[in-house]
Parts: C-alpha cells; structure tokens; sequence
C-alpha cells in the first residue's frame, strides 16, 4: 500500500509539472486514469493478501517430518 501512495505522489507532482505544458483537461484524464489504476492495483493487492492468509492457513494442516 505504501508504494502505491508513494506513485500517487509522484503523479501529483508529475501534474504540476506536466499542467504547464499539457492542456487541464488533458492532465485531468490522466489523473483519472491513474486514479483508477491506484484504485484497482488496491483492490489486488487486498485479494491477494487474503489469498495467501488462506494459503498459509491451509499450509499450517501439514508437518514435516525431520
């Protein structure tokens, strides 16, 4: 999660820059696109965080023998 805000900071950082030579409309849609795409690599990363609690539930069942 913190990488992904991390990238939405660069990105704000980025529209201040890019605003002067782009159009606002322009840097409004990439906003949404990035937003959207922050929004969605989110929502991966808590799928595939309750994915592996299940795995290593699932995994915790069996034992080594030494």
């Amino acid at each position: 999660m913190g990488l992904i805000l991390s990238l939405i900071s660069f990105f704000d950082a980025l529209i201040l820059v890019v605003t002067g030579i782009l159009g606002v409309d322009q840097v409004s849609q990439v906003v949404q696109g990035n937003t959207a795409t922050a929004e969605q690599s989110a929502a991966a990363s808590e799928e595939l965080s309750g994915q592996s609690q299940l795995l290593k539930e699932m995994i915790s069942r069996f034992k080594l023998k030494r």
